[in-house]
């Protein structure tokens, strides 16, 4: 079953459940799924319904939209040429007129793995192949401008087994036009960009965010790795390991033409729940990039780092700008710290929500206590 209950927020109270869809559970052995989103300008939530898995048989899907009242404007069943499968590797998209994007990707332990996408409006469905040879798409989004959609991210030029130590490299980012059916661009990395990564690619590049002004796009991407162990003595309880960074930034207009590439040099590892002070948050003010993020104390004081001093390993908020050359200066914030030195607690960018220009909330996580409060930059 499928409900919804809505908060909120004046009087702080919980509405009846409400069920949205239900699959027949005498069917349902380890398989059939939800996947929900909302439109960017918040009026539109869609459902997408993946059907029981059938041997033999080609994957059933349901689409459901609702509007903000939780009213259902539409049901729709469909049918897809491809295999019905236990578990699929997709994203799921909705945009503010009501379409539906699927991106699918199949054939992924193969030698050519394909990317498709499916555009659902209303009763009528599309499918087009968005991979070719010689370009597998390792991660992506959907965004729309004027009214056409499109799927810009990283891709590779080879996805064999064993073509480098540590996996497949991501070599270029593309922007593919979903609408017009039509490829803009596939370029591949800068000269400035492969020295820093040793003229290879990114390992593990994941799209971490995508902002549009003015019809300019922002492609900003994260090195992102996880790795799990079995804690020892324990049943079922795992440690886990984040590698994360370095990040990168493309900016280029709806031609595919490139404005700058901007390597984004930080790299950490974190265990655990640490992983809330990863990272950083991107936004845009007066037409250029800014990403709010945290460093180490002795990084940006070029300290030695005195072994067991939680203190000195304390992590600084700094505001990171990016001009129209894709150049970077750095502005650390020196009192952002909060706490003594057993009790500090540090910035965690990813969970920052933006009030308006200049005004941010903001988290910050430590070993003993959370910590709520307002970012102003003046």
């Amino acid at each position: 079953m499928l409900y919804v209950q809505v908060f909120d927020n004046n009087s702080f109270s919980i509405s009846e459940e409400k069920q949205l869809f239900a699959l027949p559970i005498e069917k349902v052995n380890n398989s059939g799924f939800f996947d929900i989103q909302i439109s960017e300008d918040k009026k539109t939530i869609a459902v997408l319904v993946n059907n029981v898995f059938e041997k033999k048989q080609n994957e059933k899907i349901t689409t459901l939209l609702f509007d903000q009242e939780l009213n259902q404007l539409s049901q729709n069943d469909f049918t897809l040429n491809f295999e019905s499968e236990r578990a699929y590797q997709e994203q799921f998209y909705i945009t503010n007129d009501k379409t539906i994007q699927i991106v699918k990707h199949t054939d992924i332990f193969k030698k050519d793995p394909i990317t498709s996408v499916i555009t659902i409006s209303g009763s009528d469905l599309k499918v087009q192949q968005v991979s070719a040879s010689e370009f597998y798409i390792s991660d992506s989004k959907v965004i729309t401008i004027d009214n056409t959609n499109y799927l810009i991210g990283f891709a590779t030029d080879n996805v064999k087994p064993g073509i480098s130590v540590g996996g497949k490299k991501d070599k270029s980012f593309f922007l593919y036009d979903i609408t017009n059916g039509k490829l803009v661009s596939n370029q591949g990395w800068s000269e400035q960009i492969l020295k820093k990564v040793l003229g290879k690619g990114f390992l593990h590049l994941e799209v971490k965010d995508v902002l549009i002004n003015n019809k300019e796009i922002y492609l900003i991407g994260e090195c992102y790795k996880t790795e799990s162990e079995l804690k020892e003595g324990a049943n079922f309880e795992y440690n886990y390991t984040y590698n994360i960074g370095p990040g990168v930034v493309v900016k280029m207009n709806l031609n595919g033409d490139v404005l700058y590439q901007t390597y984004l040099k930080y790299s950490d590892t974190f265990k655990n729940e640490s992983k809330r002070i990863a990272s950083f948050f991107p936004f845009l003010k007066n037409g250029n990039l800014n990403l709010l993020t945290t460093e180490k104390e002795y990084v940006l004081k070029d300290k030695k780092i005195v072994l067991g001093n939680r203190k000195i390993e304390a992590r600084t908020v700094i505001l990171s700008k990016i001009d129209d050359t894709g150049e970077q200066t750095i502005q650390p914030f020196w009192d952002s710290k909060v706490g003594g030195e057993d009790l500090i607690i540090d910035y965690a960018p990813t969970f920052t929500k933006q009030i308006n220009g200049n005004t941010f909330a903001i988290y910050a996580y430590g070993n003993l206590y959370h910590a709520f409060g307002l970012i102003t930059l003046n």
